[in-house]
């Protein structure tokens, strides 16, 4: 299979997580088979498989033999198909013993596979019984080492750790982020109602990337100013309840321009079945839903200034659960977001959001840091492990930017340079 085609025609809610890799560096099989050529290679693959539709396989095949026309060795890879299901049938295993006995034998006698006896299950067995030591369960939560947190005793020693680790991040975990900003094409369609006594009120929807569009509401106060303070809340889907919902931004609305924005995968209906295809698909293309999401965060803002001309004298993300998290990596990765606004945040990655090789390199307390010193403000108690990021914003003399707060009106309304 090749990545374009398993995720246009939706192959991947035929496969279990077996066969994928996560795909950080954003590459391809067909490199795979790259790499193994000049050697010999079979690619056997089944016409009616609908884990491996046929456009696949075929893309994958022309791709390689395209690298082992360079080597001259055209005469070393080749394809079979077969008019059947997902199955180990005997024209398969008859293609690939003549194969083998082609390359390693130098031996062209035509495969006669005989009688073959089924080994009874009883028989292939390994263990009498489950060893009481075992680490298969839970094995992937030590497979591959988390990174520790350090402490950091000056500022310049954790300013050099902050540049290597967004660069890191940027080339590990959003590397899959569009490398070019397409138009916003812009829909706004005007509200009515009493909202629009506050402010005035639109519908929105723009283009975050090539395909796809995110929706929302902005509001923007009807006495004109030079500049606006800006608040840009981004729900989850449990946050998406009623279409008017508006009693937590009335202090809000009439001094700032508020975007409650509807990330993608948050607004239309998916059960956990077509949400897991939609996550082993992302991470087949280097991502995961919630960095796509993250994505979505930083061309919002993008969006304010540039699609809707505003100027803005500052702004504030606002999340609650992992959705605050995001609002913490959008901050560490755009300098014009001054404020993350929290509410019950995760205290560990290993709660969420999830982002590819994220535990490799980081965990939340840290990434709150890279927020320094711009502030954050909670409005539930934060957690204990955040203590750790109170120490490095000490290390500005900023302890005063993290804050907690009851309201959201409230988080707004600190003064964003406390000590």
């Amino acid at each position: 299979w090749s990545v374009e085609y398993h995720v246009k025609l939706d192959a991947v809610q035929e496969n279990c997580d077996c066969i994928y890799f996560m795909n950080t560096f954003l590459r391809d099989l067909p490199a795979v088979g790259a790499l193994i050529a000049p050697r010999p290679l079979k690619m056997l693959s089944a016409i009616r498989d609908p884990s491996f539709p046929p456009a696949g396989y075929h893309d994958v095949y022309k791709r390689t033999r395209a690298i082992y026309d360079l080597y001259g060795a055209a005469d070393q890879v080749e394809e079979y198909e077969h008019d059947a299901p997902h199955s180990d049938i005997l024209p398969f295993r008859k293609q690939a013993d003549e194969w083998l006995n082609r390359w390693l034998k130098n031996d062209s006698t035509p495969f006669d596979e005989g009688n073959i006896k089924r080994e009874e299950p009883s028989t292939l067995k390994v263990l009498d019984h489950q060893p009481p030591d075992a680490v298969n369960e839970g094995i992937y939560k030590t497979f591959i080492g988390h990174h520790q947190l350090q402490s950091w005793k000056t500022l310049a020693a954790w300013e050099k750790r902050r540049t290597e680790l967004i660069s890191a991040m940027r080339d590990q975990v959003f590397r899959a982020f569009p490398g070019s900003r397409v138009p916003f094409e812009t829909w706004k369609k005007p509200e009515g109602g009493w909202v629009s006594r506050y402010a005035s009120a639109s519908h929105v929807e723009f283009t975050t990337e090539e395909g796809i569009r995110v929706s929302g509401q902005l509001f923007v106060p009807r006495r004109a100013r030079d500049s606006y303070p800006t608040l840009i809340y981004v729900k989850r889907a449990e946050d998406i309840i009623y279409p008017v919902d508006y009693d937590l931004l009335l202090s809000a609305l009439e001094n700032h321009v508020v975007l409650l924005l509807h990330p993608r995968a948050v607004d239309y209906p998916a059960d956990n079945y077509k949400m897991a295809n939609l996550r082993m698909t992302a991470a087949l293309i280097g991502a995961t839903i919630e960095s796509m999401q993250l994505w979505d965060i930083l061309r919002s803002v993008d969006y304010l200034i540039e699609g809707e001309k505003l100027k803005l004298s500052s702004v504030s993300v606002y999340g609650r659960g992992y959705m605050g998290a995001l609002g913490i990596y959008a901050a560490a990765l755009d300098k014009r977001i001054t404020r993350v606004i929290l509410e019950d945040p995760p205290s560990s990655h290993w709660q969420g959001p999830a982002l590819l090789n994220i535990l490799k390199l980081t965990d939340l307390p840290e990434a709150a840091a890279l927020v320094a010193p711009r502030q954050i403000v909670s409005l539930s108690s934060l957690p204990e492990p955040y203590k750790y990021t109170s120490a490095i914003y000490a290390l500005y003399g900023k302890q005063g930017q993290i804050a907690e707060r009851r309201a959201l009106g409230e988080a707004l309304r600190v003064p964003e340079h406390s000590r």
